[in-house]
């Protein structure tokens, strides 16, 4: 058994996308940019087979970042937003079978931004960072995330330009089954992940990981880091 315990530095939080470049520069000062000016919603309710759909909303929608170690993506929904994660030493195995890497889990952001506008999401590639912006009920809204291979740590940046305009829920969930407790209030996922999905029934001694992450919580904050 291997422990390993993770905490997320940051909450906040990716259909079509194009590839824009400054005009007039040269390649050395070139902007690489994705951008699109919708958020990733999935509606499983569409009528479509739900696995085929989400895998190819997946596939063309959503921007990941990550360092080697920790990656992630981001929906990029103002009213709830989705930071799917994952970490490198997650995964199901054994000697024999070394399985696969596995999902970490889902964190979630809600917020009362139903009705929204001027809705933007970008990935700089050029300086690996993904941003969006939007406004709702007369407050602009920012969110930034980055993902540090020195530092190993994923950052995620929610700003407002009113005081007091961060307010809302924070979630954590995860696909293996294991339960989710609070302690100090930090959010804790701590479990055995051998019964995920399909790899048990190819291992007879199925190997599993202890994991754990945390949160920070924060309302009527015009900046949360």
């Amino acid at each position: 058994m291997r422990k390993l315990t993770v905490t997320i530095l940051a909450l906040a939080v990716i259909t079509n996308f194009c590839f824009a470049q400054d005009a007039g520069k040269s390649n050395k000062n070139t902007k690489r940019v994705l951008r699109t000016d919708k958020p990733v919603i999935i509606d499983l309710t569409n009528g479509q087979k739900p696995r085929k759909y989400f895998q190819r909303m997946w596939d063309s929608s959503v921007y990941p970042i990550g360092n080697g170690r920790l990656g992630c993506v981001t929906y990029g929904e103002p009213r709830k937003e989705t930071i799917q994660f994952n970490e490198d030493s997650l995964w199901v195995g054994n000697e024999d079978c070394t399985g696969g890497y596995q999902p970490f889990g889902e964190v979630y952001v809600e917020m009362q931004h139903a009705e929204f506008s001027d809705y933007r999401r970008e990935l700089d590639i050029s300086r690996a960072v993904q941003t969006i912006t939007y406004k709702s009920g007369g407050v602009n809204y920012k969110r930034e995330y980055f993902s540090s291979n020195p530092a190993q740590v994923m950052v995620f940046r929610l700003t407002a330009d009113k005081k007091a305009a961060l307010s809302g829920k924070v979630s954590l969930t995860n696909v293996h089954e294991i339960p989710i407790t609070t302690d100090n209030g930090t959010l804790v996922m701590k479990g055995n992940t051998s019964k995920f999905w399909l790899w048990q029934l190819h291992l007879e001694k199925p190997a599993g990981l202890h994991r754990r992450a945390g949160h920070r919580r924060n309302h009527q904050v015009s900046k949360v880091v």
